[in-house]
């Protein structure tokens, strides 16, 4: 009897599985058994902060061409050394987001660690897409543990993190873990979601779910005029065509989305608040530039690229705006720009990431040094 076209390419379908199947098995087991790296999941119950970076971790980071790092928490999911922490705790307490987190920097290499080094006490609060919302809450779970910093430093990357802001005083929540059978139910739910139909989602799907496509991803990487080509195809992402924020806030005009950076000051200011008028510590915000605003040639890259007319863009123009509301607040800022500029350096961002790097720290670093009062002498 005849094979059916259909038969066929049923028969086909389940050999294509088959080896894709098998060939998942051997990544995981032999090629790339740490394929997790490229896409972990840092967040989860905290004893402290709720929902927020889980403590005693030692998570790997892996970036092909970037970095490749390993990202350590203490007891309270904050980086920071374990023995001593409580001392670092009555010191200088850093705030901020993913740069200040030091997502893709070994312990050793972030501002906060350099300035422990340095003879400072520094506690480093910050977390991933962290921010005033979760920041604030952090800072007073602390205060209500007896805890009394002389400075607090809360570090702001001028993209993301001009939005809009709820109220700042909700109690942190703790999300408890879900049954296995729920955790199944959700996994699949994620596999299927409507972002899979997109490049993007499928690519992230992709990197948490399949060491395959990661061990492929790591080689392809490892070939110059591969990675090149997948760039030009838009395959692998070129950092200066993605966006350093909602590129709205750069038009000289920005209209309605000017109230951004009121709102986002106001947050800043109770965080201030908190600071000052609770804990009776120095409060200043350091501002650094998103990478277009950094290296201006490369928002020439952007827009052209999108076809933007430059004429109405201005990518300094975030820095100023903030510095602006901040002022009115009264609320005391630092600029980065000019001291990142100063090194002359064309790559203190990864170079597709947009995260500062090493030398990017040691700068940020040398900053701060300059205006914090001197450390105090250890017995």
């Amino acid at each position: 009897m005849p094979t059916s076209s259909s038969s066929r390419a049923l028969g086909a379908l389940v050999v294509l599985l088959a080896v894709l199947a098998g060939g998942e098995m051997l990544a995981r087991t032999a090629l790339f058994p740490h394929y997790r790296a490229l896409s972990p999941d840092v967040v989860g119950p905290n004893p402290y902060f709720g929902t927020y970076t889980r403590p005693n971790l030692a998570e790997r980071r892996f970036s092909p061409g970037n970095f490749d790092v390993v990202n350590r928490t203490n007891s309270y999911g904050l980086r920071g050394r374990e023995q001593g922490f409580e001392d670092d705790l009555n010191g200088i307490w850093v705030s901020g987001e993913s740069n200040a987190f030091g997502t893709a920097l070994d312990d050793g290499e972030i501002f906060s660690a350099r300035l422990q080094q340095r003879g400072y006490r520094v506690a480093n609060l910050a977390n991933e897409g962290g921010g005033p919302g979760t920041q604030y809450p952090v800072m007073r779970k602390l205060a209500d543990m007896g805890f009394r910093p002389k400075a607090v430093v809360y570090v702001m990357t001028l993209n993301d993190g001009v939005q809009v802001y709820g109220p700042l005083d909700a109690e942190p929540v703790t999300e408890p873990l879900p049954p296995a059978h729920q955790a199944l139910a959700t996994s699949v739910r994620r596999l299927f979601r409507a972002e899979m139909l997109t490049p993007m989602g499928l690519k992230t799907t992709l990197l948490r779910s399949s060491a395959l496509y990661c061990w492929i991803k790591l080689k392809t990487s490892e070939a110059p005029l591969v990675q090149a080509w997948m760039t030009r195809i838009g395959a692998v992402r070129d950092i200066d065509l993605v966006p350093s924020g909602n590129p709205d806030l750069m038009r000289r005009d920005p209209g309605p989305l000017d109230r951004l950076f009121d709102e986002t000051a106001d947050a800043i200011a109770q965080m201030r608040d908190l600071a000052e008028g609770r804990l009776g510590a120095r409060f200043m915000v350091v501002l650094l530039p998103a990478h277009h605003a950094l290296y201006p040639a490369r928002f020439e890259k952007y827009a052209a690229h999108l076809g933007l007319d430059r004429s109405l863009y201005d990518p300094g123009r975030p820095m100023r705006r903030m510095a602006q509301a901040l002022d009115t607040r009264h609320v005391a800022w630092i600029d980065s720009t000019p001291a990142l500029r100063a090194a002359h350096d064309p790559q203190l961002i990864f170079p597709n990431d947009g995260h500062f790097n090493a030398k990017g720290h040691a700068i940020l670093a040398d900053l701060l040094a300059a205006r914090l009062p001197r450390p105090e002498a250890r017995p």
